[in-house]
């Protein structure tokens, strides 16, 4: 037991003069130095310090916001083995593709793939356009059975929509001052969608829309104005879409 106290002792000592040894070198390395140089030592630490920062924040910037990620995916992407599989994959689907479009009706009638010299008369041309419908499914209330392609409520529904159609078929809305109409209608519709999606309540007048070609265009649509939305107000500099 002595020993061991001995020994603790001898080491706190030994601990103790090695400490006073660094302290002595540290007072004599400061006397050695002016002013001037511990003013320019201080200078060079400060700024190799801010450097240091200013990186360390980049990184962190650069690993938030995912664009390791996506660089490293598409130097993945690049590889000789992998683009081969890729190129592999693309050339079937493409091939899958353009058999199903051989195999489809719309390439059983010849296609008019030149203006013809001399303009069709009317009869024609109805003809022609006769020729192709009969090529389509027949639509009927009844035996309907498309999902998000046609949409029919009943037969008195689809023969309204036709004449509907046929008045305004050469209405332009980009022309509100010609065709005000029609600007009229766009307006009433994204009203009562803005209402069905609470939206048109008085205290949120701030509430715009617009009227697309169709469904696929309307998301695009909303994604990218969310995606300008959020990018201006949480400040994303990279979105992922």
């Amino acid at each position: 037991m002595f020993v061991q106290l001995n020994n603790s002792i001898c080491n706190m000592l030994s601990l103790q003069w090695q400490l006073m040894e660094i302290i002595q070198l540290w007072h004599l390395s400061l006397q050695s130095y002016s002013l001037i140089d511990f003013l320019i030592f201080s200078g060079v630490f400060i700024l190799f310090s801010s450097f240091v920062l200013h990186t360390s924040v980049q990184i962190a910037n650069f690993l938030r916001h995912e664009k390791l990620k996506s660089t490293l995916f598409r130097c993945f992407r690049t590889m000789p083995v992998v683009a081969f599989f890729i190129s592999k994959e693309k050339q079937k689907m493409l091939s899958q593709l353009r058999k199903d479009i051989s195999s489809s009706r719309s390439c059983i009638l010849k296609k008019n793939e030149e203006l013809p010299k001399t303009g069709w008369p009317i009869a024609k041309v109805l003809k022609e356009a006769t020729a192709l419908k009969e090529k389509d499914t027949v639509i009927s209330v009844a035996t309907n059975k498309m999902s998000g392609t046609v949409y029919i409520a009943d037969s008195d529904h689809f023969e309204m929509c036709n004449i509907v159609y046929s008045q305004f078929a050469h209405a332009n809305p980009l022309h509100s001052e010609a065709f005000p109409s029609v600007c009229r209608m766009e307006a009433e519709i994204v009203s009562m969608t803005a209402k069905l999606l609470g939206g048109g309540s008085p205290d949120k007048k701030n509430v715009y829309g617009a009227i697309t070609s169709g469904g696929t265009e309307s998301i695009l649509t909303a994604i990218r104005a969310t995606r300008d939305y959020m990018q201006k107000r949480k400040k994303i500099s990279f979105p992922e879409m």
